[in-house]
């Protein structure tokens, strides 16, 4: 929002502001404060304040999201992407990013083992794993502590993963 008298920016940034093309996917709440973060087809992830739904801050991602997650001590965001709505495959469709949550300025890794989309992606409560999961119907599992290193590869399901969760202890996993 400008003044009309002097074309000063009379907010300190947009009045409004949100994802702007196609569909929402990702979506997940800070696992202590009042604040969330959003991915989808517009290319952006975006953390949002909860309380008075404020956009603190976003930066563009090279491709279509499907899902994103904090880590457990909230300074990293993780992010899965591609799609394919009709429109082709990206050459990034499949790679997960890992951002520092602070600013997103800050690439903390970059990955991909997937040769297809990803639809969900999670850190195991203990924050030491991080698990994605594919189109290809596979769920890759990544050692958080070792640099992201691919540590297994679960891959007996006969479709796509939708979901899946960890225990609250960080031992067992589950699908569907």
């Amino acid at each position: 929002e400008l003044s009309a008298l002097d074309g000063t920016d009379i907010n300190g940034g947009p009045v409004i502001a949100g994802h702007s093309a196609d569909e929402l996917w990702g979506l997940a709440c800070h696992p202590s404060r009042a604040e969330f973060v959003t991915a989808g087809d517009d290319m952006t992830l975006r953390v949002w304040e909860a309380k008075n739904k404020l956009c603190l801050r976003s930066t563009t991602l090279p491709c279509m999201a499907r899902c994103v997650t904090y880590h457990p001590d909230g300074k990293k965001i993780a992010v899965g992407l591609g799609a394919d709505l009709g429109k082709g495959k990206h050459k990034k469709s499949g790679t997960f990013m890992v951002f520092n949550a602070s600013d997103l300025d800050e690439i903390i890794h970059e990955g991909k083992d997937s040769k297809q989309w990803l639809s969900d992606v999670k850190y195991t409560p203990d924050g030491n794993t991080l698990a994605v999961a594919s189109y290809d119907n596979q769920i890759y599992i990544y050692d958080v502590s070792n640099g992201y290193m691919l540590r297994g590869i679960f891959s007996k399901h006969n479709s796509y993963i939708t979901h899946f969760d960890f225990s609250s202890d960080s031992a067992f996993l589950r699908s569907n």
